[in-house]
């Protein structure tokens, strides 16, 4: 436990080292096909990649990203999911920077790599979660707007 508390508190500095380096880039890559076969795939039950780790320098986002349908009460397409798609593939950058991780492994999605992110993708707790719900800006606009008005 106090091992994974330890690699957990380095995988932070690591991805803040990251999100810090110029040569790292957040690139829109956009769909493979059209929206309306990706469309139909995600109706029928089928994966849609919504980010790719291309390199230790750059991790490639889908129109996806943001979260291809509603889903746990979140909307499609919104900051959550988009939080939760960068986490998990900052993860997979720092697989490669810092702990060796071979691209083509994490490319194919290698059960190893794969778990990792996904643990780090959803640390979320509640309390965070609720930051990037839709109305939140608001909630926290009527206080601010109360104290101003004193």
């Amino acid at each position: 436990m106090k091992l994974e508390r330890e690699r957990d508190e380095a995988r932070k500095k690591q991805i803040l080292q990251v999100l810090d380096d110029p040569n790292f880039a957040l690139k829109y890559s956009p769909p493979q096909k059209p929206i309306a076969e990706i469309a139909k795939d995600l109706l029928n039950g089928k994966s849609v990649a919504v980010g790719h780790t291309v390199s230790g320098n750059q991790v490639d986002l889908s129109p996806f990203a943001g979260g291809a349908l509603a889903q746990d009460g979140m909307p499609a397409r919104n900051p959550f999911r988009l939080a939760h798609t960068i986490l998990h593939e900052m993860v997979h950058v720092v697989q490669i920077r810092h702990e060796g991780a071979p691209i083509s492994s994490v490319a194919a999605h290698s059960g190893t790599y794969e778990n990792a992110a996904y643990r780090w993708e959803h640390s979320f707790s509640e309390a965070d979660k609720s930051l990037f719900h839709s109305n939140s800006w608001t909630k926290l606009k009527l206080p601010c707007a109360n104290i101003q008005k004193n």
